[in-house]
């Protein structure tokens, strides 16, 4: 009987909790409420430590309408959508300030402060094994979210709380004010700069990616103790510096596994980025044998004074680690890029043009043009030999040279012909190709780093630029070196065993292959090896990725995809607007001259046939050339099998493992044997016919007790909840239930709202779900 109880008890909990995760938040009277004391006050409202029916509780009070809408009605979709796990900070309903009438939140109270707080006063006694726990819990956390189709937005360790100081099993996700379906478009970008993904300021929406890039942060947080970039200003440089690659230092003891976890996930591509599920296995799959080198290393760099909070530098008195507005920053930064490019770019050919029609000799000092390949030769990390591409996507010459060497070339604005340095051999050109434009990001003055440099002309008629004996051939009048670029690619995408033009030469490879992203394009080859059927990718000199996918039919002709994209090098028009659908739309386009036609102002390539729309947008290709990224570099070695032809791989039969013993079979027992222990006896039946007559009652009462409780469910799920859902959650959740808006009403194209304020209308919530 009483597990027949438990049965149907057990049935109830487990429907409630898989058929309705969402939340169930109650009107909470403010009589229940009591000994309610201040703890802190932040810009959006202020929190209160309080009791609630012997509970301690926190009480979120927000301090004007703004906050209201922006934040409360957030919160509290969010906790209804996304509660549901021990992980989350819980919301135990709403309630009113009698006095202002405002509303509140009452949520859990974490009575071990936050996380960054507990690192600060503890890091040296946390081994590598609690910190894997914490961040096995904060995953989960994060994963509920996005398993509910929801973002964070707003993930930092102070937004990390712990339940009991004593307890190490209860790290909770909390403030969900900024949390929002996925892909919800940014109004505005809210947070604390070093945890905010980069591509957010360029203008990517927020994604799941985007908070995976903050618990990449986190992750470091927890191996050092110390918060992100705590030295410098939090300012525009900053963001800047994070954009092209900068991250905090990993620390020495940081197990590789967890520094691997820790790159990926605050990869500047979000694309590469793993997902939160795939966090969350890495995560339970790591054993302690993992931890032991690393935590004899953790407590070596203690007791040298180089690991912990208490040894790091003085945090900068404008290094902000509360919630801001950080939008204005974004659109600074689109329009410092804007200026920048427009001037130097105007800079550089006027530069050009006047030095080569001189007659005399003069100074060259060039102006680099700024793009977002800054400080690329800091990431060459071997001796060569490197790879030269032009903007045609065919590959010049391999040589050998050290960065340094690879950087003097890129100072002093290398001119097709001659270098200037005899370290480099000589390379031919046709003259239809724009070879040069610097790509160090900044403005350079050669007379600062070397001789002065003058222009003569040659006798034959032609240009050069000197200095003392090196020289290098200037281009003709009608060939501006500032309308192309020379990229350099590392060792690795020139594997000795097959060199680039024995690739490019092969019938096996569609189209050129040319990227760079810092120290990660050596893993382009097994990036492409994972997608190469599904068409190739388009990146920018800014590595953006422009489109993905492209039909298929553009790249079955080498010949054809560089007329393509070597004409789209437009000195002073603009191509790339962000927009993925727009940039390409020709599915076949004939081996032949394209040219270029304008169509109620709009610019289009292609030929008399069929054309593509050249979109327009703030990205400047007069120093610009866009890529076409397929199998290229791939070995042919490396077979990659279509998903139309699939492997398949043989299963081998189960083997049994030697320590499970054998089945021992019973031989078949003839009607004469003597009968097996399952047969009864004749003077037992009276027994077994009251046990029989036992459970036949038992079954009968089992089974009417899980029909009470099947109503009882049909009760709680369906009428009560219908009531629940009627009276007060349309107030809160998308279901504008009056006719007339009220002071706290909100409303957008995704969701109305209407908050009661009425003294009716509060006594007419105030029964529902409520436990007075």
């Amino acid at each position: 009987m009483i597990r027949i109880i438990l049965t149907v008890i057990l049935i109830y909990y487990f429907i409630e909790t898989f058929f309705h995760s969402e939340s169930q938040i109650k009107w909470i009277p403010s009589s229940q409420i009591i000994n309610l004391r201040e703890i802190a006050r932040g810009s959006y409202g202020i929190i209160y430590k309080a009791t609630w029916k012997n509970k301690t509780v926190a009480i979120k009070k927000f301090s004007n309408s703004k906050d209201f809408d922006t934040y409360f009605l957030n919160e509290l979709r969010s906790h209804r959508k996304c509660c549901g796990c021990g992980c989350i900070n819980r919301c135990y309903g709403i309630t009113m300030d009698s006095e202002t009438k405002d509303y509140m939140l009452v949520l859990q109270f974490a009575m071990g402060g936050n996380l960054h707080e507990y690192l600060r006063t503890n890091f040296v006694n946390i081994t590598w094994r609690e910190k894997a726990e914490i961040l096995y819990q904060i995953s989960i956390g994060i994963k509920r979210i996005h398993d509910a189709n929801f973002t964070h937005r707003d993930i930092h360790s102070g937004n990390i709380l712990r339940l009991e100081p004593n307890l190490n099993k209860r790290y909770q996700i909390a403030d969900l004010g900024l949390a929002q379906p996925e892909n919800i478009p940014n109004c505005e970008i809210y947070g604390v700069l070093p945890y905010i993904a980069p591509e957010l300021f360029k203008g990517f929406k927020f994604s799941k990616a985007s908070d995976v890039y903050s618990m990449g942060i986190i992750i470091w947080e927890i191996s050092t103790g110390c918060k992100p970039f705590a030295d410098v200003e939090h300012d525009s440089t900053l963001l800047c510096e994070i954009i092209d690659g900068k991250r905090p230092k990993i620390t020495e003891d940081t197990p590789e596994c967890i520094t691997n976890l820790m790159k990926r996930c605050w990869d500047p591509d979000p694309r590469k980025r793993p997902s939160m599920g795939e966090i969350h296995g890495i995560l339970s799959d790591i054993k302690n044998e993992e931890f032991n080198e690393a935590d004899q290393k953790r407590l070596e760099l203690i007791r040298l004074e180089k690991l912990g909070p208490e040894f790091a530098e003085e945090p900068h008195s404008k290094a902000i680690y509360t919630r801001r507005s950080l939008s204005s920053y974004s659109e600074n930064l689109s329009l410092m890029n804007q200026m920048n490019q427009e001037n130097q770019a105007q800079d550089v050919k006027k530069n050009l043009y006047s030095n080569i029609v001189s007659d005399g000799p003069q100074l060259l000092a060039l102006g680099a043009i700024l793009n977002n390949i800054p400080k690329f030769v800091a990431t060459l990390k071997s001796a060569g030999p490197y790879t030269f591409f032009a903007p045609d996507n065919n590959a010049l010459e391999s040589i050998s040279a050290t960065p340094d060497e690879i950087e003097q070339m890129l100072n002093h604005h290398l001119i097709p012909g001659k270098f200037l340095s005899n370290d480099f051999p000589s390379i031919s050109y046709p003259k239809s190709m724009l070879m040069v434009a610097p790509i160090t990001g900044a403005k350079w003055a050669i007379a600062g780093t070397a001789q002065p440099i003058v222009v003569e002309k040659l006798p034959a008629g032609g240009m050069e630029i000197m200095s003392g004996w090196k020289s290098a051939n200037v281009l003709a009048l009608d060939q501006v070196a500032s309308n192309g670029v020379i990229h350099i690619v590392d060792t690795i995408l020139d594997p000795p065993m097959t060199p680039m033009q024995t690739l490019l030469q092969s019938n096996d490879f569609e189209s050129m292959t040319l990227i760079l992203e810092d120290e990660n394009y050596g893993k382009l080859a097994d990036e492409i090896a994972k997608v190469n059927d599904a068409g190739v990718t388009i990146l920018a000199l800014t590595n953006d990725v422009i489109v993905n996918n492209i039909p298929k039919e553009i790249t079955n002709n080498l010949n054809l995809v560089n007329p393509i994209f070597s004409y789209h090098i437009i000195p002073n028009e603009i191509i790339y607007s962000g927009s993925v659908e727009n940039v390409l739309t020709a599915k076949t386009l004939k081996n032949e001259i394209l040219t270029f036609t304008r169509d109620n102002g709009e610019l289009y390539v292609g030929n008399a046939n069929t054309k593509a729309k050249i979109v327009q947008a703030d990205i400047i290709t007069y120093n610009g050339v866009l890529h076409v990224i397929d199998n290229v570099l791939i070995p042919p070695s490396i077979q990659i099998t279509p998903k139309d032809n699939p492997v398949t791989v043989p299963v081998p039969p189960p083997t049994i493992p030697s320590d499970i013993p054998a089945v021992q079979t019973q031989p078949f027992s003839s009607p004469s044997a003597s009968p097996s222990p399952a047969v009864v006896p004749v003077e037992n039946a009276s027994s077994n016919a009251g046990t029989i007559v036992a459970y036949t009652i038992g079954g009968v009462v089992g089974g009417g007790l899980i029909m009470l409780g099947g109503f009882f469910l049909i009760y709680r799920m369906y009428i009560k909840k219908a009531k629940t859902q009627q009276e007060l959650l349309p107030y809160f959740l998308g279901h504008n239930m009056n006719s007339q808006p009220s002071r706290h009403s909100h409303t957008n194209s995704n969701d109305n709202y209407s908050i009661p304020t009425t003294n009716q209308e509060i006594r007419s919530l105030s029964y529902v779900g409520s436990d007075s």
